[in-house]
C-alpha cells in the first residue's frame, strides 16, 4: 500500500485541503501530482426518513488530466479494477494541520473526461464502502464459543465495517477507528457516564447464518443487513465523518453534549468522554464561513400516531432448524441455545437413507437393518453436559451417551445390495437446563439378523461401498411454543394529531428473549444473561424490553411535526455537526458539501422529543401451529368401538388409533385410578407417545412399528 498521487489547494475559505490516492497492491509510493480544483462529499441516507439508520457517502474530485503519469498509468489501471485496488484520502487543515476528513474507494466505472485537449477537465468518483457491504456475506464466527456463544455489539459493529476494505488505510496500530454514542442500559448493567453499552452487550452471530432448506448450505445475511439490524435495533445513525465511522444513539444529539466511546479497528477502546460537543451557530449575515443562503425553504413532515416494529424470531424459534449428515460429512453441528423453557422438549425428525453393497451369498437370506446414533447434547453455562440417551426409553443423563434408533427390517433378497429409506421421529424428555444444543447424527453399522444359536439376534456385518445420509429438522415441543413474531407498537397520545399515521420501523432478529438465538445477552458477574429492562441513562422507570424502548423513543421524535429545512448553508465543519439558529436544533439528513466553496447543500430536520404523550401499546403474537393436528375431545358415553372424528377407539383395551394427538379426561380413566385432564401427542412415524402433562403423568408405553399406542395412566 501506498500513495501514487497527491493533491493539495487552497479553498475559497482559506481552509487546507489535500487529496492522497493510494494503490494498495504495492509498496512503492510516488511522488506525482495531479491538480484538484474541488472535492464535494456527499451524504444519501438509504431513507427520506429522519431515523435512516444507514447513511452512505461519497466523493466527487474535479480534477484535471494533465498528461503524465495520471493519463498514461492511474486512469488506465483504474479501469481494469473495481473498487479493489485504489483508494483515496481526503484531509482537511483549518490552521492547527491536516486531519483525515474523509475516505473510500476510486470507483473505476463511473470516471468522466471532458472531450478536449489536455489539460482537460476530469471527474473521480468515490464511494465509502458502506454500500459494498450489500454484497458481502456475514461469515464471521462468534468472537466468543460454547457454552454460550457471543459476539459483543462493539465487535460486531467493527467485523461488519471490515467488509468495506478500507480497515488498512488505519496504519497505526493505535488509530481511532470507530466512534460510538449510545446511553441505553439494562438493568443487569453497571451504569458509568464515560461507559458503552455496546461493550457490555452480547449476541450470537449465527442469527445471520441460515440453513438451507435441505440443511446442507448455509445462506448468510450480508454485512449490510447486519449493520441495518445493530443500528436500527439501538436507534443510531451510521456514517463517515473527519475520517472516522460513526454508530452514533439519535437521543444523543438532542442535547449539546453527547458521550462517546472511540475505538481501534482492533475493539480496543482509545477514549471515553461524556461531554463531547458537535455544535454550530449559524447567521443570516454575508460571512462565507457561517451563513444561511437566501431563498432557503422549511416545509414540515407531519407527525405519527403510532410506531410499529416487528421482532422476528429467527433459527431458534419453535422451528429451530434443518441440519444434514451423510458419510464423509458428520461434524457435529450448533443448533443454538435454550433457555427459560418448562417442561418442553426436542422434537427431532428425520428422513434417512442407506446403501451397501458386499452381501455375502450366505448372508443374502437374513434380514437386514441398519443403526444410527444420535448424538444430541446440552451443554450448560456450569460446564455440566447432558447428552440424550436410550436409558429408561429415552432420558438425559450426564455421562456421554448417544441415542440410538433402527431403520425398518429388509426382508431376505437373493442380491448382494442393501437398501434402507424411512424416518424416524425422536421428541426427548423435557429439556433438563438451559444451554448450549449441538446436534450429530451417524450411521452405527449394517446388521444382519443371525438365527442361528441359543440366542438368535442382528449382528453387524462387513459391507462395502456403504453410503448413507440423514436430513433432520428440529422443533421445540411444549404448549405455547409456537410465536413467530412479536409487534410491538407505541402510542402517541397527543390531542392535537387528528390522523391515525402509523410509522413501520422495521423487522428485527435480535432482541429480547430466552429461548431465541438472536437475543442479546449480558454479563452479570458470573453468568451470560437474557436482558429485560432497559431505560436511557441512568435516571427514570425502565422499559420491559429494548424493542419496545426503540419504539417510544422513536415515536418521541415525531411528537409533533417535525421541521424541514432545505436550501444551501455556508460553513466547513463535518456531517456531524449540529447547527442551531433561532432556538432550534437541526441535523443533516441528504446533503453535499463543496470543499472549495465551503458550502452544505440538502436538508436538514429540526432535532426535538417530547416523551410526555408517548406510550407502550399492547404487544401482539403472530403464531403459528407446530404441526397440523386432529383433536379428540370424547366423554365416556361417546366411546364406543368404531371411528369418532376419523379417530378409532376400541371399548377397554385404552387403545387409540390413527391420531396425533388425544386428550384423555379424569372420566375416562379406569377405575382406581386418578388425575386430571392430560393431553398426549404423539408425531406420525413415532413409535412414542408424549404427554403433555408431564408431571402428572410419568408412565407411558408404546406399540414399536405401529400406528397403534397404549396409554397407561399411573
Amino acid at each position: 500500500m501506498a500513495v501514487i498521487l497527491t493533491s493539495e489547494y487552497t479553498a475559497n475559505t482559506g481552509y487546507d485541503y489535500k487529496v492522497e490516492i493510494i494503490n494498495n497492491r504495492t509498496g512503492t509510493g510516488t511522488s506525482n501530482t495531479f491538480k484538484v480544483s474541488d472535492i464535494e462529499i456527499s451524504y444519501h441516507p438509504e431513507t427520506d426518513n429522519i431515523l435512516s439508520p444507514i447513511i452512505p457517502s461519497t466523493a466527487t474530485i474535479r480534477c484535471w488530466n494533465e498528461g503524465g503519469y495520471f493519463n498514461s498509468t492511474f486512469i488506465p489501471d483504474l479501469i481494469l479494477n473495481q473498487q479493489e485496488k485504489y483508494q483515496v484520502k481526503i484531509y482537511q487543515d483549518t490552521g492547527s494541520g491536516y486531519k483525515l476528513w474523509w475516505f473510500g474507494w476510486v470507483l473505476q466505472d463511473q470516471v468522466e473526461e471532458e472531450e478536449a485537449s489536455q489539460p482537460r477537465r476530469f471527474i473521480l468518483k468515490c464511494a465509502d464502502g458502506l454500500g459494498r457491504l450489500k454484497d458481502k456475506d456475514y461469515d464471521t464466527s462468534n468472537t466468543n464459543g460454547a457454552p454460550v456463544p457471543r459476539t459483543k455489539f462493539v465487535d460486531l459493529i467493527i467485523n461488519c465495517l471490515t467488509y468495506t476494505g478500507l480497515e488498512d488505510l488505519f496504519i497505526g496500530s493505535t488509530d481511532d477507528y470507530l466512534v460510538t454514542s449510545c446511553d441505553w442500559w439494562e438493568d443487569t448493567m453497571t451504569y458509568s457516564a464515560t461507559a458503552d453499552p455496546l461493550d457490555d452487550s452480547f449476541v450470537d452471530v449465527n442469527i445471520f447464518q441460515i440453513k438451507g432448506e435441505d440443511g446442507s448450505e448455509t445462506e448468510y445475511k450480508s454485512a449490510y443487513e447486519v449493520l441495518l439490524q445493530c443500528a436500527l435495533l439501538w436507534n443510531c445513525r451510521v456514517y463517515q465523518s473527519e475520517g472516522l465511522w460513526r454508530f452514533e444513539q439519535i437521543g444523543q444529539r438532542v442535547g449539546t453534549t453527547l458521550k462517546e466511546n472511540i475505538y481501534r479497528k482492533t475493539s480496543a477502546l482509545n477514549s471515553s468522554t461524556s461531554s463531547a460537543t458537535y455544535e454550530k451557530s449559524v447567521n443570516t449575515n454575508t460571512s462565507l464561513l457561517d451563513a444561511r443562503a437566501a431563498n432557503n425553504n422549511e416545509t414540515f413532515i407531519p407527525a405519527y400516531k403510532r410506531i410499529e416494529l416487528e421482532y422476528e424470531q429467527a433459527f431458534l424459534t419453535s422451528e429451530i432448524g434443518q441440519f444434514r449428515f451423510q458419510d464423509g460429512s458428520t461434524s457435529t453441528q450448533n443448533v443454538g441455545l435454550v433457555e427459560g423453557l418448562s417442561e418442553v422438549g426436542i422434537s427431532l425428525a428425520i428422513d434417512y437413507f442407506a446403501y451397501a453393497d458386499g452381501v455375502a451369498l450366505a448372508d443374502r437370506l437374513k434380514k437386514h437393518k441398519v443403526k444410527f446414533s444420535i448424538d444430541l447434547r446440552i451443554q450448560t453455562q456450569g460446564g455440566t453436559t447432558y447428552y440424550y440417551s436410550n436409558d429408561d426409553g429415552g432420558s438425559w443423563v450426564t455421562s456421554a451417551d448417544t441415542f440410538e434408533f433402527d431403520s425398518e427390517e429388509q426382508r431376505p433378497r437373493t442380491i448382494s445390495t442393501v437398501r434402507f429409506a424411512g424416518n424416524y421421529t425422536l421428541l426427548t424428555a423435557p429439556l433438563p437446563a438451559d444451554g448450549y444444543v449441538t446436534l450429530r447424527i451417524l450411521l452405527d453399522d449394517f446388521y444382519d439378523y443371525n438365527s442361528i444359536g441359543s440366542n438368535p439376534s442382528y449382528l453387524p456385518t462387513t459391507l462395502s461401498n456403504e453410503v448413507w445420509s440423514t436430513y433432520g429438522i428440529i422443533e421445540l415441543e411444549g404448549e405455547n411454543q409456537n410465536v413467530k413474531g412479536t409487534i410491538y407498537k407505541a402510542v402517541n397520545n397527543g390531542t392535537n394529531i387528528g390522523d391515525d399515521e402509523t410509522l413501520q420501523l422495521g423487522t428485527l432478529n435480535i432482541g429480547d428473549s430466552f429461548f431465541n438465538t438472536g437475543r442479546i445477552l449480558v454479563y452479570n458477574g458470573s453468568t451470560y444473561e437474557s436482558t429485560a429492562n432497559w431505560r436511557e441513562g441512568n435516571t427514570g422507570s425502565y422499559t420491559n424490553s429494548i424493542l419496545q424502548l426503540l419504539c417510544n423513543e422513536s415515536l418521541a421524535y415525531f411528537d409533533q411535526p417535525i421541521l424541514i429545512y432545505d436550501g444551501d448553508i455556508y460553513h466547513s465543519k463535518s456531517f456531524q455537526y449540529r447547527l442551531n439558529w433561532d432556538s432550534n436544533y437541526y441535523l443533516p439528513m441528504e446533503c453535499s458539501f463543496s470543499t472549495q466553496q465551503g458550502i452544505w447543500s440538502g436538508r436538514w430536520f429540526a432535532i426535538y422529543r417530547d416523551k410526555t404523550n408517548i406510550a407502550s401499546e399492547t404487544k401482539y403474537e403472530k403464531r403459528k401451529r407446530l404441526f397440523r393436528r386432529r383433536l379428540a375431545n370424547v366423554s365416556p358415553s361417546e366411546l364406543p368401538d368404531g371411528i369418532i372424528g376419523g379417530v378409532e377407539f376400541e371399548q377397554g383395551s385404552g387403545q387409540v388409533e390413527g391420531l396425533v394427538e388425544v386428550e384423555l379426561t379424569s372420566a375416562m380413566i379406569a377405575s382406581g385410578q386418578t388425575g386430571t385432564t392430560v393431553k398426549w401427542t404423539r408425531l406420525r412415524n413415532s413409535n412414542r407417545c408424549y404427554p403433555r402433562n408431564y408431571n402428572t403423568y410419568k408412565r407411558y408405553n408404546t406399540l414399536r412399528n405401529s400406528r397403534r399406542t397404549n396409554i397407561f395412566c399411573i
